[in-house]
This record gives C-alpha cells, structure tokens and sequence, in this order.
C-alpha cells in the first residue's frame, strides 16, 4: 500500500489512491456479509487496510471465493500494485494460539505474492488512478493560510508496536476490544482536531488507519495538530489494559516534512515516509521535524526556546548575525536540511568551553542596555546549552526554534 501510495505523479493522485485504500478495507468485510446474508456485528474490526471477521465454519468456502474477487478487483484497480491476502483458521484453543495461526497464515501468502497471480504478474502495466474525488483544497492552496512563511507539508503520525500490544491479548473479545479502541482515538480525535477553529480550512486529513494517520496543510497548523493528538494520546495510553507496565502501544511516533519551492505531494511523501522511519528507529515516541529527531518534550523546549529567540530579535532587535552563528555551531543551515540521525546528534558540537561561546554570541548581540535583556540573554543561553552539564553541548531543540522561529515570523538567513 505504502509503494502504491508514494508511486501516485500528483497531488491528487496520492490523495485518491490512500482515500480508495481505506474505504476498500472499510467496505470489503461489509459487502462479504451482505453478500452471505449475515449480521455486520460480526466484523471484529476494519481500516487501516485490513479487517478481522468471526464466520461461520460452512461459510468460509464462500468467503474464500469472495475475497478472490476483491483480490482480482483491487489487482485491475491498481495495476497488480497492491495485494490482498488472507488467512482462515478455527476457533480452537486459546486466542493467543488461534491468532498466532492467522498471523502465520498471512505470513505464507505474503511470502509468495505471485503464487496466485502466475505468469500475469510478469505483464508489464502501469497503476491506474483511483477516481476518488477530493474533499478538500490541495495542500499548496492550504499553504496560503500558514502564519509567517507561506509553507505547507506533510504530518505522519503512527503509534508504536501496536501488533504487540494487540498481540498480548488473551482472548478474542479483549483484542476486538483493543482493536477498535486504537481505532476510535485515531480516527475520532483526528476529526475532532481537524474540526478546531484553528485548523478547519487549513489541514486535509490524507488517511486514517487503525494505529496511523497523515495530515497535509499549512505548517504551523500541522504543528497544531501533532502536538494535541500527542497530548491526547499520552492520555488515552494510561488508561489502556494492562497500565504503564507494558509499553507497547503506548507511544507515538511522528515526522512533519515541509515541502520544499515547486515540490509536489508525492515528494513531500517520500520523504516524510523516510523521516517518519528514521524517527522510529532512532527510539520510539520522538517526532522528525525541522531536520532534527527531537522526543516529545524535547518539542516543549523548542516552542519555549523559539519564544525567547522571537523576544530577542523582536523585542531587543538582536542582529541576525547571532543567530546565523548559532547555525554555523549547529553545522546546517535552513529548515529542509538533511534529517540528523540519533548518532549524528550525538556528536553534536560539544561547547568544551562554553565561556567562549557564550561571550562569542554576546559580543555579536552587542549592548542591548538595561537589566531585563541581561535577564533574558542568561535565560536564552541556559536553555540553549542546558544547565548543570559539565561538559555543555548546544541542544537538538535549539537547531528546530531556530527554523521555527524564522517560519512562524518569516525571517530569512
């Protein structure tokens, strides 16, 4: 799904091949039961580009046959670009057993994909576009209401090992239960922070999954948007069975990519879907944004950090030069530079002598005058360098105020 999704040529495209995704696996199981007459309370759960049915034992040759169909259907739509796999077992044993042989199941037919397709899966063919239409404007037009620089991006959020957390539970009911409650926080708090006065207009929901979503619009309502669904999650998280015990699924993981000049959505993608990987696998419950891997609180200190930096330029009309040196220390310079990973941010430049740079820093903001700017540069230079460390080293949050600050005011270097 995730090839078939980045390989779309437009805005449009990309927009309409992940809105079709997800409607198909909302409507697949559904149109199954409908077809064999029976009740749609047996769908354990759907979205996300999967469902889970509970059927009975002399419908399944039937359901076999149906799924065949879709799978041909979905195979033509998209140029043999996405799959559709299943698996069946009986209701034997413990669920932690009887998934482990669904899981298993799945795993054989999605290691031999062209198993079923044959000599047809070699057919050269191009993916055909989806004909969804639209709900809402292209992210370009979205741009024009971000606050400061005209800028629009991409926002991808997804909670970690989620299949292992819902691999935990012990009973069919309990993982049902599981199952749609991840579902019911991503889908109903994205729409109800997609509908906050302000964000409505300004973000357009690109997909919702079971565990993951991905929002296009103006930047800063993007920045909006992650950090209350982080802060709604973190709640949601501790009240979920089983407590702070186990801490799969109870984190999430982020990447915000900015689009760069004539840069189209399906870029924007591919890069965003890179970052988003990068973060998870640097440590989970951290968000890629502004060329910089930060954890979540890591994110408070930047919006604090980029208040202090808007005050000293602003309000004490510091010279850009002081803070074109503090890119220079950070060693990159513009908002859409290369992702630093965890060990490149580790070798950080160290601030071995932060009298240096601190008095560097100060000779170029020159004398401002006056107590309260004295108050305020300390403040400044502690955030920045942390304090109680014995050896200083600027902080990653630093590196993302800086690029906030010039987005959200529309500096330039």
């Amino acid at each position: 799904m995730e090839r078939f999704v980045a390989g779309a040529r437009t805005s449009a495209g990309l927009t309409g091949r992940s809105h079709w995704l997800a409607e198909t696996s909302e409507r697949a199981p559904r149109e199954l039961l409908e077809a064999q007459g029976l009740s749609q309370l047996l769908i354990g759960y759907s979205g996300g580009g999967e469902f889970l049915l509970v059927l009975p034992e002399p419908i399944i040759p039937k359901a076999e046959e149906h799924l065949g169909g879709l799978r041909a259907r979905v195979a033509a739509s998209t140029a043999g670009a996405v799959d559709v796999v299943w698996a069946t077992t009986e209701n034997l044993g413990p669920w932690p057993a009887i998934w482990k042989r669904l899981r298993d199941g799945l795993r054989a037919r999605r290691q031999a994909p062209l198993a079923q397709a044959g000599l047809a899966a070699f057919s050269p063919a191009s993916p055909s576009e989806p004909d969804i239409p639209l709900t809402a404007g292209t992210p370009e037009a979205l741009a024009k209401s971000a606050n400061g620089r005209r800028a629009w991006g991409v926002l991808r959020c997804d909670i970690d090992h989620t299949a292992a957390r819902l691999a935990l539970a012990e009973t069919d009911e309990a993982f049902r239960y599981l199952a749609v409650l991840y579902k019911g926080v991503v889908a109903g708090e994205l729409d109800r922070i997609a509908a906050m006065p302000e964000h409505t207009g300004r973000v357009q929901v690109i997909y919702s999954g079971g565990d993951d979503f991905a929002v296009a619009g103006a930047w800063d309502a993007l920045l909006g948007v992650a950090t209350e669904f982080h802060r709604v999650f973190r709640i949601f998280a501790g009240q979920l069975p089983g407590g702070d015990a186990i801490s799969d699924g109870s984190t999430v993981s982020a990447a915000l990519t900015l689009a760069e000049a004539g840069e189209s959505l399906p870029g924007v993608w591919r890069r965003n879907g890179a970052a988003l990987e990068a973060a998870k696998s640097s440590g989970r419950n951290s968000i890629a944004i502004f060329g910089r891997i930060l954890d979540w609180p890591a994110l408070k200190d930047a919006e604090a950090l980029k208040a202090r930096m808007r005050k000293l330029r602003d309000s004490y009309r510091c010279p850009p030069e002081v803070f074109a040196e503090l890119e220079d220390f950070y060693g990159v310079r513009g908002a859409a530079g290369e992702l630093a990973s965890v060990r490149a941010r580790r070798r950080e430049r160290a601030v071995d002598k932060p009298w240096r740079f601190h008095g560097r820093l100060r000779r170029l903001a020159r004398d401002r005058g006056g107590p309260d700017f004295e108050r305020q540069w300390r403040a400044f230079m502690e955030d920045l360098l942390g304090r109680g460390a014995s050896q200083k080293q600027l902080r990653p949050a630093g590196k993302a105020a800086l690029d906030w600050a010039r987005l959200e005011s529309g500096w330039r270097g």
